[in-house]
């Protein structure tokens, strides 16, 4: 991911979803983006019950996810990224999920489209 830092938060929610260990690393400029997306990314699914150690230039996740209630942290990446963490753990909520406009604005219709079962507060 060195020369596509964006693909950082869908990369680490399928590895939080996924059986066994992923290392991702060489994303430290993902940091410097709309939020440290390292950090952000480790600190939400945290909150999913994933055990993860955040490296200075990326991270390594353990898969487990589970469902819950995480925060976008008005970046439009991880909102997109953590939806794929709710397709497979069932109910998961996302505050500030608007942030998708920014790239994507018809995001939630195409993936209702696509037979997600999404709600939009």
């Amino acid at each position: 991911l060195e020369n596509s830092p964006d693909l950082l938060p869908t990369v680490a929610a399928l590895a939080a979803v996924s059986q066994g260990t992923s290392h991702i690393m060489g994303v430290e400029h993902a940091r410097y983006k709309e939020t440290d997306r390292v950090h952000t990314m480790a600190l939400e699914l945290t909150k999913l019950g994933v055990q993860l150690k955040e490296e200075p230039d990326g991270l390594i996740i353990r898969g487990g996810a589970h469902s819950g209630e995480v925060e976008s942290h008005s970046d439009h990446r991880l909102v997109m990224a953590l939806t794929l963490v709710g397709l497979i753990t069932g109910d998961l909520r996302i505050k500030d999920a608007a942030s998708h406009q920014v790239s994507f604005p018809n995001f939630p219709q195409v993936m209702m489209g696509l037979g997600c079962p999404l709600e939009i507060i």
